[in-house]
């Protein structure tokens, strides 16, 4: 549990939090929704026959989707892909976590590739984490410095339930130094990747010292990198996810 002063801030983190998730509730539809274009479906069709695989390292601030299909050799389907609003380039294409979450949520059925089938339902359960609180920051330490994560909270059996069951229609589709995570480990990797990659999109900054937030505040909510002495010349004591625990998600 964490203390109501904890060592690594000024002030009560524990209203800073409750005051975060109140916000994350709130305010998901508004980052979270479907996208009203007229050429979705034609998106829909291209991600339902393609290949979709999670370009992963042991920085998940980083990990994109990686989308494969024949159909985007043909330009006008590829410009289908508006550069403004995703992630790409003239090679392949590479959308950010939460962009691919906007267009799940704008699709109206599963049908179609393993991966296509597989993420229609994690972005739901993604969509429930968020709205339901169920996710929590975990410490990530790589290279002397610290990033701020969040992952599903494992804790309760109704979200081990659903993360089991997707699990079971899981492709292999998280590549991650050289080799793929098994189908579980795939999973909580993906839905902590969706997660990280959302929680900076809120914007949000506690109501106390939002104007000079502690540096940990930062990267809390903004995903900035904290060095890991700015703890130590502190004596916090942590436990932290390390690199290789991100081989082993």
């Amino acid at each position: 549990m964490l203390e109501d002063h904890p060592p690594f801030a000024s002030i009560n983190y524990k209203e800073v939090l409750a005051e975060f998730y109140k916000k994350a509730s709130k305010e998901l539809p508004l980052v979270i929704s479907p996208i009203r274009d007229e050429n979705i479906p034609k998106i829909q069709r291209v991600l339902q026959s393609a290949d979709i695989a999670l370009q992963a390292t042991s920085d998940i601030h980083i990990a994109k989707f990686k989308i494969s299909s024949e159909l985007l050799q043909d330009k006008e389907v590829f410009s289908l892909f508006d550069k403004s609003r995703f992630a790409i380039d003239d090679k392949e294409l590479l959308i950010k976590p939460t962009e691919l979450f906007n267009l799940f949520v704008s699709f109206g059925d599963d049908y179609r590739s393993d991966s296509y089938r597989y993420l229609f339902y994690l972005f739901r359960v993604a969509y429930i984490l968020i709205e339901k609180s169920g996710f929590i920051p975990a410490v990530f330490e790589d290279n002397n410095f610290l990033q701020i994560i969040y992952k599903p909270l494992l804790g309760i059996s109704s979200i081990n339930k659903q993360i089991e069951l997707l699990s079971k229609i899981a492709p292999n589709i998280v590549h991650i130094n050289k080799k793929y995570l098994d189908t579980k480990s795939g999973t909580n990797y993906i839905l902590s990747a969706v997660l990280t990659d959302f929680v900076p999109k809120l914007n949000f900054m506690h109501k106390k010292q939002k104007a000079n937030p502690p540096a940990i505040s930062n990267s809390f909510f903004r995903g900035q990198l904290l060095r890991t002495r700015e703890f130590e010349n502190k004596n916090v004591k942590i436990k932290k996810i390390t690199s290789s625990d991100m081989k082993n998600y």
